[in-house]
C-alpha cells in the first residue's frame, strides 16, 4: 500500500512504550508516562478513542492473554500482575490480582520488549531478570532456548 503513510496512534506529548493489539484486534494495550509515572492504559484499535486506567500505582510492560481475557502487567513493586477484562461487546474491567514477584530489576521500563512472557494456558511465564540486576536467582544455570530447530535425518 504506497499510499498510505504511518500515523501515530497516540498523540499526547508523553512517552508511550510496548503498545500490545488484543488477541481480537480491537484494543491497545499500552504503557504512558502521561500522569507523572507510567500506567498501564487501554484504548480502542485501530481508531483513537477514550482510553481506561488499568493500573492503579503505576505499571509496564502489558502482555494481553491468549484468550484476551486477562491482561497482565509488571507493577513498580516488581508484581505481575493479572487483571480481569472483558474485551467483547465493549471493554470492561474485573478484578486485578497478584501473581509473583518478579526477580530485582531496573524500575525503568524497557522501551521495547518485555521482562517475561505467559504462556498461552496463562498458567505458566518465563522470566528474565534485568542483565545488571543484583538479585541471586536460585539457580544460576543459564537457560538455553532453541528455536526453528530440525532434527538431524539419520541414513
Amino acid at each position: 500500500m504506497p499510499d498510505k503513510k504511518p500515523q501515530s496512534l497516540v498523540q499526547n506529548g508523553h512517552s508511550n512504550v510496548q503498545a500490545q493489539v488484543s488477541p481480537n484486534g480491537r484494543y491497545l494495550a499500552y504503557a504512558t508516562d502521561e500522569s507523572g509515572k507510567y500506567q498501564i492504559v487501554v484504548q480502542p484499535f485501530p481508531g483513537l478513542g477514550d482510553k481506561k486506567a488499568i493500573s492503579v500505582n503505576g505499571g509496564t510492560e502489558p502482555i494481553w492473554g491468549h484468550d484476551g481475557r486477562e491482561l497482565y502487567y509488571l507493577a513498580p513493586d516488581g508484581k505481575i500482575m493479572a487483571v480481569s477484562i472483558r474485551t467483547d461487546p465493549d471493554f470492561q474491567v474485573f478484578q486485578t490480582s497478584a501473581l509473583f514477584t518478579m526477580p530485582e530489576m531496573t524500575s525503568q521500563p524497557l522501551a521495547l520488549g518485555h521482562r517475561y512472557a505467559v504462556r498461552a494456558d496463562g498458567q505458566h511465564f518465563l522470566v528474565a531478570p534485568a542483565p545488571n540486576a543484583s538479585a541471586r536467582v536460585a539457580d544460576s544455570t543459564p537457560i538455553t532456548v532453541i528455536v526453528n530447530w530440525t532434527p538431524a535425518l539419520h541414513k
